[in-house]
């Protein structure tokens, strides 16, 4: 059915809207269209032999989606470009002070490891044996490196053979 005004669904328990498919194990969507009838935004659930059951939550602007949430068992979230924060905030993992034993890294590929390449690894003062650390770590390729910079110039390298150049003078406080 097509309705040209709105559709209100009313009741004083928690309203419900089904889409049903009734043969196949194809997706089932709900789309946004603007008024040129372009795809802005779509909820779908993915069934079959290619998706794990489940239910994505799709924005975009019909020619690129913006943001996909995966409602998987694997629960991820892909986004199509930068992701801002505005004025500052916490780009973090959900735990709380005393517990805070988890990780984040942030990767060169769309895995953790060396193996892919290089990555930010920060862990939780609470994580076990690797509590509290901080890690740059660069990708096993040919010619890898660590650079430094500062003010738009190079500070420090470390090469893969742990050779370190300075840019400038070093001083040692205290003697070897």
């Amino acid at each position: 059915a097509t309705f040209a005004g709105d559709v209100l669904i009313s009741k004083s328990t928690t309203p419900k809207l089904t889409i049903k498919r009734t043969a196949g194990s194809q997706a089932c969507t709900l789309e946004f269209e603007n008024e040129h009838g372009t795809t802005i935004g779509e909820i779908s659930s993915e069934q079959g032999a290619t998706h794990e059951n489940g239910m994505n939550f799709k924005v975009g602007n019909g020619a690129t989606t913006a943001l996909t949430l995966s409602g998987t068992s694997v629960g991820n979230a892909t986004f199509a470009g930068n992701v801002l924060l505005n004025n500052g905030g916490v780009f973090g993992l959900n735990t709380s002070d005393g517990s805070d034993n988890g990780y984040l890294a942030i990767a060169g590929a769309s895995a953790d490891g060396e193996a892919r390449g290089a990555h930010i690894y920060l862990s939780g003062n609470e994580r076990g044996t690797d509590s509290g650390w901080l890690k740059l770590r660069s990708g096993n390729a040919s010619g890898n490196k660590i650079i430094l910079d500062t003010g738009g110039t190079q500070a420090l390298e470390l090469d893969s053979s742990q050779n370190a150049t300075f840019a400038g003078d070093v001083t040692v406080s205290g003697g070897f």
